[in-house]
């Protein structure tokens, strides 16, 4: 799981440089005025997009702990967990 929320905060990092990059492309388009409107109509669009995946994506991630934390439990059951995890120690 270590690996997998080390990619997660990497991820957000690259979506905050990614806005910062989208705040720096409108800051030029702002600068000559052009058809302005619709491209803060478009941005928009996406940033909706982007919150939409985020929220799926926390919510696949709960799933995830909770099946990982659901597994843990059945291995536990098991009078002893050693014999099931020998094969994978080797």
């Amino acid at each position: 799981m270590n690996g997998m929320a080390g990619n997660m905060v990497q991820m957000a990092q690259s979506m905050v440089e990614g806005q910062k990059k989208m705040g720096d492309d409108f800051a030029n388009v702002a600068r000559d005025m052009n058809g302005l409107g619709l491209h803060i109509a478009d941005m928009n669009t996406n940033i909706k997009d982007m919150n939409g995946s985020m929220a799926r994506m926390s919510g696949d991630m709960s799933t995830m702990n909770y099946s990982v934390s659901g597994m843990r439990y059945d291995i536990n059951k098991f009078t002893e967990p050693e014999n099931i995890m020998m094969p994978w120690l080797r």
